[in-house]
């Protein structure tokens, strides 16, 4: 995925769990990913669905992985992706609050999640920032709704820009090679805007 998006000018950041047990995926990688501007945010180390554990767990989850990433790359990490996009559970109403707690105790102040950060009730305004996130797929590409949210965007840029400016391409690195084809065909599309900031 990084060489995909380095090749049409994309920046991105990678939302890594913990190295695994058998070493990789760990420092040598993380360096990697991070060459030509390139960042790693936290996405705890288990990947469990915070909402579902107790907040101790959770804060543990989200601390430890960010020490251990943040000690592999010699610098911050500041965005966070929740696993699953879970943050908060119909099941268990009080799980929005203690995972948004345990974000905050973890020093974290962005979240790619746009409603955990302007929806959300146990956060001042503005202590969190955002993206707006449009998924062109997640495991097959869909070039016709992924241009279609995009225009909504532009459409309504000053709407969404009350909530960001930024736009993020919210996906796993797990296509199949013709999926990358034509995700190649969008980034394609995307990079290389004089009046864009990448």
């Amino acid at each position: 995925m990084r060489e995909h998006m380095a090749k049409f000018g994309l920046k991105g950041t990678f939302y890594l769990n913990k190295t695994d047990d058998q070493g990789r995926y760990g420092r040598d990688f993380a360096l990697r990913l991070m060459q030509d501007g390139f960042s790693i945010g936290g996405h705890t180390q288990g990947h469990p669905k915070l909402p579902e554990v107790a907040p101790n767990v959770a804060f543990w989850e989200i601390m430890a992985n960010r020490i251990e990433r943040e000690a592999q790359i010699d610098g911050p990490m500041n965005s966070f992706a929740f696993p699953f996009g879970q943050y908060k559970s119909d099941a268990n109403p009080l799980a929005f609050e203690a995972t948004t707690l345990a974000l905050q105790r973890s020093g974290y102040h962005h979240s790619v999640y746009l409603d955990f950060a302007r929806k959300n009730p146990f956060l001042a305004e503005g202590e969190f920032s955002t993206v707006l996130q449009v998924v062109p797929g997640d495991r097959v590409v869909d070039a016709d709704t992924f241009r279609e949210r995009l225009n909504k965007v532009f459409q309504f840029e000053q709407a969404y820009a009350q909530s960001s400016r930024c736009i993020s391409l919210g996906v796993h690195a797990w296509q199949p090679a013709e999926e990358l084809d034509k995700l190649d065909t969008l980034l394609a599309e995307l990079g290389g805007k004089p009046d864009w900031w990448y």
